[in-house]
């Protein structure tokens, strides 16, 4: 049994899923998260993988987690759109507050929503993956997340060009660099750019239980 799921229903031909305590449905107005599910994913399995259950069982927010075309970044961004917007009639959602969160191919269509769309989302959260975006001129709160593990070359991160692409533009449109700064990774891995700050965490991490999906 999935817990915290509270509601589904279709659009556009595909299965969105709710999550949430029910009192959140009788809320005035509540944080929502988008959570998009990598290539080849299953929304339900990407919610109980992130934790987003158990988020939701402990603060008054509703997550919502579709089916959508995951191979496909920008051109998905309309369907997207259309979708917070019926969940902001659906449900007591706080459109101050509207996120949108992924891993790969789900953190890629986050910042191409938010590149789209630059007014729609107050913050987004990408990982594993990025696309480089359209505009770098609207801030926006970001979080990009890349694992200790992921594949390196010549014992460096190898950061794909299009992740390299979308933290400029991030960073740019954030004001946290300047067009003169240029990217030195065998410096500064990861990021490219030297940071205000460093803090080391370690994670912990529970896959899904296919039997529950």
């Amino acid at each position: 049994m999935i817990k915290m799921l509270i509601d589904t229903f279709t659009q556009n031909n595909r299965k969105v899923y709710v999550y949430g305590k029910k009192s959140v449905l009788t809320n005035r107005q509540v944080p929502m998260i988008l959570d998009l599910n990598c290539t080849t994913g299953n929304p339900k399995a990407e919610v109980l993988t992130n934790g987003w259950d158990e988020v939701t069982e402990k603060e008054n927010i509703i997550v919502i987690a579709p089916e959508y075309d995951d191979y496909a970044t920008y051109s998905e961004c309309p369907f997207l759109r259309d979708l917070i917007a019926v969940c902001v009639q659906k449900y007591p959602i706080d459109e101050s507050r509207i996120y949108s969160v992924g891993f790969s191919n789900g953190g890629a269509s986050s910042v191409a929503l938010a590149s789209t769309y630059p007014n729609l989302l107050a913050g987004i959260a990408a990982m594993g993956w990025a696309i480089g975006m359209m505009r770098s001129k609207t801030q926006i709160p970001f979080l990009l997340i890349q694992g200790s593990k992921e594949y390196v070359d010549q014992n460096l991160p190898a950061v794909m060009d299009d992740e390299k692409e979308t933290l400029r533009d991030i960073f740019l449109a954030d004001n946290l660099i300047t067009n003169e700064m240029r990217t030195d990774y065998k410096k500064w891995p990861y990021w490219g750019y030297p940071s205000s700050s460093q803090e080391v965490k370690e994670l912990t991490y529970h896959d899904y239980d296919p039997t529950e999906i």
